[in-house]
């Protein structure tokens, strides 16, 4: 497992910020002085300033145990996937629409650089997000999940083809579906975005109660947008340019890179270059193995005695 090769301090981090990302989810079901989305700043209430610090908490937790586990340069390209997530929302909501691709930096950070890059993509992105809107913080762990779960099949080689890459995605969308609905159902007050808000009316308009209407837009915005978020990343990371390959690959994802989006032909050459590496691993820790020197002298020994 990824975790376990980490050393202990990393390890400690990573988790302090998954139970401060926790925490934070939790707060929200304490909501009674939750500043509303769009009017407010998540620096209005008590309770606004102690999520945006478990969010910042979180952050800096994920920086700490991620720096220097993948080359400088991968901590570079963090503030453009973060602009990208920020930039692609910012258009879905002023269009409107019930899915934001927020998510996409983050998916691409998972796939090429592991869980705890796509951390800390995820993480700056929600903690930059709740300046102007309070109400997105508790969703960090929507895209905690994301990550998480995206570096694992990455790493698992389980986004070789387009049809995977959909299903992991749709199912990766209900899981989220189900949290936001969970969150925004029992701890948010205040109105949803314009394109939530939109679907939602559109459910309670065929007569839908306004907690199911709530889970059912979650559900079909979270499918939606969890889908394409993967299949934009996945395609990302398999037809990047040339230099920008060379960019994002060194020694610990090189494998992993190549498996993404592969041909069935391709997938079996890997596989049978890996069998056969480590076929070569054995036979040459088998040949390390030291003989047995037998005790008797040699004839020629005994005859210069």
């Amino acid at each position: 497992m990824y975790f376990n090769s980490l050393t202990l301090w990393r390890r400690a981090c990573t988790i302090v910020g998954l139970a401060a990302v926790m925490v934070l989810w939790l707060l929200a079901f304490a909501n009674s002085s939750f500043p509303e989305y769009g009017f407010n700043s998540a620096f209005d209430s008590s309770l606004g300033k102690a999520m945006w610090a478990l969010a910042a908490l979180a952050t800096a937790c994920f920086f700490a145990a991620g720096f220097g586990t993948v080359p400088d340069r991968f901590i570079l390209a963090v503030p453009a996937l973060v602009t990208l997530n920020l930039a692609l929302a910012s258009v879905m909501v002023s269009l409107g629409l019930p899915f934001y691709g927020d998510s996409i930096g983050t998916a691409f950070a998972a796939i090429v650089g592991g869980p705890l890059l796509g951390l800390i993509v995820g993480s700056l992105t929600v903690l930059l997000w709740g300046f102007s809107t309070p109400v997105m913080l508790p969703h960090l762990i929507g895209e905690v999940v994301l990550c998480l779960a995206v570096a694992y099949l990455a790493e698992r080689k389980q986004l070789s083809t387009l049809g995977r890459v959909m299903a992991y995605g749709a199912a990766l969308g209900l899981i989220s579906g189900v949290i936001s609905a969970l969150t925004v159902n029992y701890g948010l007050i205040g109105p949803l975005l314009p394109g939530s808000n939109d679907l939602t009316n559109y459910f309670i308009y065929l007569h839908f109660d306004t907690t199911s209407a709530i889970w059912l837009q979650s559900l079909v915005s979270g499918v939606v947008d969890k889908t394409y978020t993967l299949i934009i990343a996945a395609v990302a990371a398999r037809y990047m340019p040339p230099l920008t390959r060379k960019m994002f690959t060194f020694w610990g994802n090189e494998q992993r890179l190549r498996c993404v989006l592969c041909s069935a032909s391709e997938l079996e050459t890997l596989e049978a270059s890996r069998r056969s590496s480590h076929r070569g691993v054995d036979q040459d820790a088998s040949s390390d193995v030291p003989r047995r020197r037998s005790r008797r002298p040699c004839h020629r020994l005994r005859r210069l005695r």
